[in-house]
């Protein structure tokens, strides 16, 4: 059982009314009575593979437009929000809505709470069952603890807490669940043309606490040639996560291929414990690059194996012309997680470019096989995507000998709220007045829903972002009992801290009244000019 945060323990250093400290000792008070629940309802949640399936997007399947997965995960989500009293309302499968009441309100009467239920894939090299939540002391391990359905239940739970509480509010509280945010955010870009869509949204994806600038994403695919070695390689799931090894068919006995891979290993800087050959036949070795798994948006700890992997064997002496040129390439444009060796290096406020890849497919045909790559890449706010595919073809210019080629161009530009805005800095004063800390809006390269849904500003629910924040409920950046290299969102064994999430139920208390006031106290003096 989760213990009481620290947060609900701390009412002398909280710069809070007394209004505030008693409703926070109220939902401190419940959010430990109900404790027990809320881990269960996750242990349920997480068992679900919510993972959206390839070639489901674009199939108009009625009802699940992301696949059988993401929309068993919308129904255990529905009838989790039934089974405690709230209403459930249906949004084609794109997302799912849940209020505390079934009356009909406009929207423009209605303050958002926004998550999402589908995940990345697991990967490889998870110390438990990623799809089976464990408990190691208060941190929960399992895929989607953190990123989202963590969040997403603490949102449920609020419905839930300022209902049972009788939480005086002037606006009504609509959870949206959707669920393709992993992917190409088609579930809210569907939702926004189609709402309700809420007067202000809180989107709870993302660290505390508030979010106020995301770069750009640029997705595309570079196409090239290679021989059948490279046309082997493996390396990666999904884009936005740094994968945790790569592997490559290698023709040769492991006599013949062993020190081949280790001399190039040592020449190329690596340290060869993070390098693995195993004999798969009689002629042919399956060598492995372990990496540093994690959210392509936070490089910083993270290291991708594919250029590694790619570098080793271009060292080797062990590929021929067509294998060797390619493996130049990947080497070369995935090297640097900030674009530097891609030529496309850019920063600005928001941050410095990040640039992860991942191998997409491979096509084997023997001299005239072809490699697949996908690339993620998170470019300043103030830049522009067409400046990024400019750079990279000059990088694959430089290697004309593969004839690649760049397809399947996804860009979302940079998101920009006025850091000084009145809803800002509500939410921004209520996360420093409840923690006790004293810090300003922030941009970051993750990019949350708040980008497709109109009105929506990301806050929280997660401390890793800020020491001070992390440590005032009772937790530290690095989580307790979990390797360095594992544990963060879209890495191996994610986690969280169970009572950080309950810490979050009681700063999202604070901060939606505060909220709803602000908002209502505008209404109130517009409606006194108009009187007058």
């Amino acid at each position: 059982m989760p213990d009481l945060p620290a947060v609900a323990r701390a009412f002398p250093d909280n710069r809070l009314t007394p209004a505030e400290r008693v409703l926070l000792s109220r939902v401190a008070g419940w959010s430990v009575d109900h404790a027990a629940e809320f881990v269960a309802d996750l242990t349920r949640w997480v068992a679900v593979p919510s993972v959206v399936v390839k070639g489901e997007v674009d199939a108009g399947v009625p009802g699940a437009p992301f696949g059988p997965a993401v929309a068993d995960m919308m129904a255990l989500a529905a009838r989790t929000a039934v089974g405690y009293g709230l209403a459930v309302h249906e949004h084609d499968g794109y997302a799912l809505s849940v209020t505390t009441g079934a009356g009909v309100v406009e929207p423009e009467g209605e303050i958002g709470l926004i998550g999402h239920v589908d995940v990345v894939p697991a990967g490889e090299g998870w110390a438990s069952p990623p799809f089976t939540l464990t408990r190691i002391g208060d941190v929960a391990v399992g895929r989607g603890v953190a990123d989202d359905k963590g969040p997403s239940l603490v949102d449920l739970y609020l419905l839930r807490a300022l209902r049972d509480l009788d939480v005086p509010l002037r606006h009504r509280l609509r959870l949206v669940l959707g669920g393709s945010e992993e992917t190409d955010m088609a579930d809210l870009r569907w939702y926004a043309a189609h709402g309700p869509v809420p007067r202000v949204s809180l989107v709870t994806d993302g660290p505390f606490g508030v979010n106020h600038a995301q770069k750009g994403l640029l997705g595309v695919t570079v196409t090239a040639s290679c021989g059948p070695v490279l046309a082997t390689l493996v390396g990666g799931d999904a884009p936005n996560s740094v994968p945790d090894r790569a592997t490559v068919l290698l023709p040769g006995t492991a006599v013949e291929v062993e020190p081949a891979v280790r001399a190039a290993a040592v020449r190329a800087g690596l340290d060869l414990g993070w390098v693995q050959v195993d004999a798969e036949t009689q002629t042919a070795c399956r060598v492995t690059v372990r990496g540093v798994a994690g959210h392509a948006a936070f490089p910083e700890g993270t290291r991708n194996p594919v250029p590694l992997l790619a570098t080793v064997l271009a060292g080797s002496g062990m590929l021929g012309p067509a294998d060797h040129a390619a493996a130049l390439l990947v080497a070369e444009l995935l090297a640097d997680p900030a674009g530097r060796s891609a030529g496309i290096a850019a920063s600005d406020t928001s941050g410095a470019l990040t640039l992860n890849g991942v191998v997409a497919s491979a096509v084997a045909a023997g001299e005239t096989s072809t490699i697949r790559l996908r690339l993620d890449v998170r470019y300043p706010a103030t830049g522009r995507g067409d400046d990024v595919l400019d750079g990279l073809a000059a990088a694959l210019a430089r290697h004309a000998a593969v004839g690649a080629s760049l397809t399947d161009v996804t860009d979302d530009p940079g998101y920009h709220v006025d850091p000084d805005s009145p809803e800002v800095t509500v939410l921004q004063e209520a996360f420093n007045d409840v923690l006790g800390t004293q810090r300003r809006p922030f941009a970051m390269g993750g990019g949350t829903h708040s980008r497709v849904l109109p009105r929506a500003i990301t806050f929280g629910a997660d401390y890793w972002w800020l020491p001070e924040g992390a440590a005032a409920v009772d937790g530290p950046v690095r989580l307790r009992g979990v390797p360095a290299d594992r544990g963060g969102p879209h890495a191996v064994d994610e986690s969280v801290p169970l009572g950080h999430l309950l810490a979050a139920l009681q700063v999202y208390a604070v901060a939606v009244v505060r909220l709803d006031a602000a908002l209502a106290a505008t209404d109130d003096a517009a409606a006194a000019e108009v009187a007058r």
